[in-house]
């Protein structure tokens, strides 16, 4: 099956018929090849499709959500094909993929180590430094306040620029998945004042600036933001955890306080509401725990 021609055609398709990010493309790009390059220009059959979503489960050992994620684009990508008439019928058809559901829960943090954390970035702070090293160290500080705070995720934080916030309403446009945008009100008067502080640094003129630079005054990648959470992480002796788990501490925590789980969604950006229902089961089980540890009635012994 030679279709590497056709994989660029098919990418430019949905580029200009979805409203997919360029991250989304490169990945669809990755997804697809990897399926064209097991199949070494064999000839397409129901067979050899069923052959291959088995070896990402034995030999590459993906998880089921993976495989079902890549099922899905490759069934697009194979009726797209057909739909151009560069194969002949959709074998597809005869294909009965099953998958079985996997219900892990995301993990979360203490709030005893989300203390920690905070302890240890003002900790820093307070320390005599450069004007350079103060500004870096004020920048790290909105980073992990503004996670801790909305749960947004690391990519949407990298994207968010000088004209993107207003202090004034409180109010700060996020740049989501599928290029969404949706609006985030800062309640948190930490998170407040830790941007205030690096506007401070940032030239203000220049609105199409991004709020969160690196030391070359360039946009902060996701992999520096996850870097600058593992240093300070790794300080207050927090182990085994990624920037991710505060955006699942945020969305726990919102829940366990009595949050609506359709305003949940909305301000996490969940585009079904299903993914934001995987909170309610880490919520319940916290539940479960509080009522274990702190029931009175359970230290009367009658």
């Amino acid at each position: 099956m030679k279709n590497y021609n056709h994989l660029e055609e098919y990418l430019n398709f949905i580029s200009g018929t979805k409203n997919l990010s360029i991250n989304t493309i490169l990945a669809y790009r990755s997804d697809i090849l990897d399926f064209l390059n097991y199949l070494n220009n064999k000839k397409l059959d129901s067979e050899l499709i069923v052959k291959y979503f088995k070896y990402l489960k034995d030999v590459k050992k993906l998880k089921t959500s993976s495989i079902k994620r890549k099922s899905i684009l490759i069934k697009k990508y194979i009726t797209y094909l057909v739909t151009k008439k560069k194969i002949k019928a959709n074998i597809l058809s005869n294909i009965n993929l099953r998958f079985k559901k996997e219900y892990t829960l995301p993990r979360i943090l203490k709030i005893s180590e989300i203390k920690k954390l905070l302890l240890v970035l003002y900790n820093q702070k307070n320390i005599n430094h450069t004007y350079f090293k103060s500004k870096l160290i004020t920048r790290d500080i909105a980073i992990i306040e503004l996670l801790i705070s909305t749960g947004i995720r690391i990519g949407e934080l990298s994207l968010i620029k000088i004209n993107d916030v207003d202090l004034n309403s409180k109010i700060i446009l996020i740049h989501g998945k599928g290029k969404k945008q949706r609006s985030i009100y800062l309640s948190n008067k930490e998170s407040i004042t830790a941007i205030k502080n690096l506007l401070s640094y940032l030239d203000k003129a220049d609105k199409q600036n991004y709020l969160f630079l690196n030391r070359y005054n360039n946009k902060l990648s996701i992999h520096a933001i996850e870097k600058i959470y593992q240093k300070y992480a790794t300080l207050a002796g927090i182990n085994n955890t990624t920037c991710h788990f505060l955006r699942h501490t945020f969305a726990t925590n919102m829940l366990l306080l009595g949050a609506n789980i359709k305003s949940l969604q909305e301000i996490l950006g969940h585009e079904s509401i299903s993914t934001t229902e995987i909170y309610i089961n880490i919520a319940n089980k916290e539940k479960i725990q509080t009522m274990k540890k702190y029931n009175y009635r359970n230290k009367i012994n009658i």
